[in-house]
């Protein structure tokens, strides 16, 4: 019998992963929050982030992450035949890179009491948790039809706060 360290451990340390061991430790869980990669890092995806997300980020008591993004009033979008489309965002969204909203996240995980590791899970059963969450995003699958792709880029001085999408 293995020895049961943590009420759960939570698989992946993205928004998803980070925000349950948020909740469940300030619920008065013991939590194990692991990740493969070395934090912080960048991700291809997520730079952009909902009006809502203020909300929820208060909810979990983390308000002051939003205090390095920068707000987003427009959204505009670059369609197949050449035309530009241009939203208004109210309220604004906000841009923050993945590096520095999973870092500050896991960096509240951790001051809270959560247990953060570095390690690449095989075996989901084998954690010393009761039960194990797995949060570790969508699976990359090979050979996906329609040929699309992500990629980004960031650029130094000024730009335009607003979110293109082609």
């Amino acid at each position: 019998d293995r020895v049961m360290t943590y009420d759960v451990a939570i698989i992946g340390a993205g928004p998803a992963g980070s925000a349950a061991a948020i909740e469940a430790a300030r619920a008065g869980a013991r939590v194990l929050l692991l990740e493969k990669d070395t934090f912080p890092r960048h991700k291809v995806c997520g730079e952009f982030l909902s009006p809502e997300v203020a909300q929820v980020l208060g909810e979990l008591g983390c308000s002051a992450i939003l205090d390095a993004a920068v707000p987003m009033r427009l959204a505009r979008v670059h369609t197949p035949s050449n035309h530009v489309l241009d939203f208004p965002l109210t309220p604004a969204g906000f841009s923050l890179s993945r590096r520095t909203f999973d870092d500050a996240l896991v960096r509240e995980a951790v001051r809270i009491g959560v247990t953060f590791q570095q390690a690449h899970v095989t075996d989901p059963d084998s954690l010393p948790a009761l039960a194990v969450i797995p949060a570790w995003g969508r699976k990359i699958r090979e050979n996906l039809p329609g040929g699309f792709f992500g990629f980004k880029a960031h650029f130094r001085g000024e730009w335009p706060a607003q979110v293109d999408l082609h």
